[in-house]
C-alpha cells in the first residue's frame, strides 16, 4: 500500500509534457541585428530597409505562429531606390515556421504579409524568409 501511494504522489508531481514546452516567451524574431519578441517595428532588408512593417499590434504571439498587423512602407525603387517614393499599406502579418538558430534561440524563419493593395512588385501577398540568427 506505501508503495502504491507512494508512485502516486510521485506521478502527480511531474511536470506535464505541455508545460515543459517553450512557452509564448520563449520564441523570438530577428530584427536585423536583435533578437526581439513583439516588435512593434521589424525590418525586413536590413542592408537598406527597403521595407518596413511598422506600427504592429500583434493579436497573438505563440510558439507556432504569431499574428498581427500593422503598415508596410516599401520602397518603389523608381527610377532607383535613391530617389525612390515609399508606398504605405496596411497589412496582415504572420510569423510562422519556427526553427532554432545557431544561438539555441527558437526564432520565427518565414513571415506571411497580406497587403490591402498592390505592391510595387505586383504582388498583394507573400512569404518571406527571415534571417534567424543575428551578427552580435
Amino acid at each position: 500500500m506505501l508503495l502504491t501511494l507512494s508512485l502516486t504522489v510521485s506521478a502527480c508531481n511531474q511536470v506535464s509534457p505541455t508545460t515543459q514546452s517553450a512557452s509564448n516567451a520563449d520564441i523570438y524574431v530577428v530584427n536585423c541585428v536583435t533578437f526581439e519578441q513583439k516588435p512593434v517595428e521589424l525590418v525586413l532588408y536590413c542592408a537598406d530597409a527597403g521595407q518596413i512593417l511598422n506600427e504592429i499590434s500583434w493579436a497573438s504571439w505563440a510558439s507556432t505562429n504569431a499574428i498581427g498587423v500593422g503598415t508596410s512602407t516599401t520602397n518603389d525603387c523608381e527610377p532607383t531606390c535613391v530617389e525612390g517614393t515609399d508606398v504605405v499599406s496596411a497589412v496582415e502579418i504572420k510569423l510562422t515556421a519556427p526553427i532554432t538558430g545557431k544561438s539555441g534561440k527558437s526564432v520565427f524563419s518565414k513571415v506571411e504579409i497580406q497587403y490591402d493593395k498592390v505592391q510595387p512588385s505586383g504582388v498583394m501577398d507573400e512569404v518571406l524568409d527571415l534571417p534567424t540568427d543575428v551578427f552580435n
